[in-house]
């Protein structure tokens, strides 16, 4: 292999490797990384997207080691190669496929946990600790929430219009997210506090999805 081929396949395995942290970082919610440090607010985000998608959190994170091994595999392969070492091709192209495998088993399984998330229809369990509010000052209907999560076929079940709320009422020990988006994406605001009128916090009548939990 030439010089210029050998560079060209390293270049290609180190922009895969870009490419599936990217992917991972920006597949939990479309505007911002949500690992720890990634970005402004990295922890808080991380702990949302640890409370919204459970066990996708693993599975992705599983999925970036697996695949993180195939590319050093890989890249190591095409050194040797380059200095004429490579004795243990099929030693490479073993561990290459199998952690490739394991891989592409957990980043299936973190999509299949996302899914679901998207089609939550069952209401949570537990007390009332929240109330959202059609109008300004606690007016208009109310959907009453628990500890949970809530995206817009859940809200709409319960009685909730999309992009219709305009107040918000807390317990004390509880916090709500309340997303722009549907399935938890877009811009946010957390609250554990009331709020008589959300047109002064510039999210009145625009909320599509809900997560109340613990402060």
């Amino acid at each position: 292999m030439s010089r210029h081929k050998k560079g060209g396949a390293l270049f290609s395995y180190l922009f895969m490797g870009l490419a599936l942290l990217l992917y991972a970082g920006y597949s939990f919610n479309n505007d911002e990384l949500i690992f720890p440090g990634a970005a402004r607010g990295g922890t808080e985000k991380s702990r949302e997207a640890s409370y919204i998608y459970g066990d996708a959190v693993p599975d992705m994170a599983m999925s970036v080691a697996f695949f993180g091994v195939t590319l050093i595999a890989l890249f190591k392969y095409e050194y040797n190669k380059q200095y004429n070492q490579s004795r243990n091709k099929s030693l490479y192209n073993i561990l290459s496929g199998v952690t490739c495998i394991f891989g592409a088993a957990f980043l299936v399984s973190s999509g299949l946990e996302m899914k679901k998330i998207a089609s939550i229809t069952d209401e949570p369990l537990g007390p009332v600790v929240a109330k959202v509010y059609q109008h300004c000052k606690y007016q208009g209907y109310e959907v009453k929430l628990k500890p949970g999560l809530y995206n817009l076929s859940l809200l709409t079940k319960l009685g909730m219009k999309n992009d219709d709320i305009s107040s918000l009422k807390v317990s004390p020990g509880y916090e709500v997210v309340l997303h722009r988006e549907v399935n938890f994406n877009g811009p946010r605001k957390v609250y554990d506090l009331d709020v008589y009128c959300f047109i002064q916090q510039g999210i009145n009548d625009s909320i599509s999805s809900i997560v109340v939990r613990r402060h």
